[in-house]
């Protein structure tokens, strides 16, 4: 799909669409990255395998080291004002942070949706994603990439840890 030279590496990494056999991987990441919200391991690998959720995997020395997954939910999924698109995770393993590939998947995961939402799903004019209180460096990164925090569409994980809502608009909505 697409290459990514990482600084100060002469290894490329690679960007594709997730198979079934990334399912392990996917469910096993998740587990350690989303462990303190409760449960996260679990409902993400019933995401994953759900036909109407997309996850790119992203591979560094032809070893997977992260994901981002998306789904496009209505109204009545989420309460949300309108169909919305929704970045559902986003993860990396701990020596693959800090390199610009949240980033990288992000935005790749934005450039599927705004170019998925044209051909099929003309009314979602936003893309969402929740995010948790006290993660930092992924506000940081969302906002960076112009994602706004909504506040009345705050909400708490199974944990009970509170989560904020961030969305952005898609294309020229």
């Amino acid at each position: 799909m697409e290459s990514s030279p990482l600084e100060g590496s002469k290894a490329r990494g690679e960007l594709r669409r997730a198979t079934p056999a990334d399912a392990a991987f996917v469910e096993g990441l998740s587990e350690l990255v989303f462990r303190p919200l409760g449960g996260y391991a679990s409902i993400l690998g019933g995401w994953f395998a759900h036909p109407a959720v997309n996850t790119l995997i992203f591979t560094f020395n032809e070893r997977s080291v992260g994901f981002v997954m998306w789904a496009i939910f209505s109204t009545d999924d989420l309460g949300f004002e309108g169909p919305e698109a929704d970045i559902v995770a986003l993860a990396l393993e701990e020596e693959s942070r800090g390199q610009g590939l949240g980033g990288f998947l992000l935005d790749a995961a934005v450039v599927q949706l705004e170019q998925g939402c044209r051909a099929v799903s003309p009314r979602v004019r936003r893309v969402g994603l929740s995010v948790a209180l006290d993660n930092h460096t992924a506000q940081l990164l969302y906002t960076s990439r112009g994602f706004k925090r909504r506040p009345k569409d705050d909400s708490r994980y199974p944990s009970g840890h509170r989560s904020l809502r961030f969305t952005r608009p898609l294309g020229d909505a």
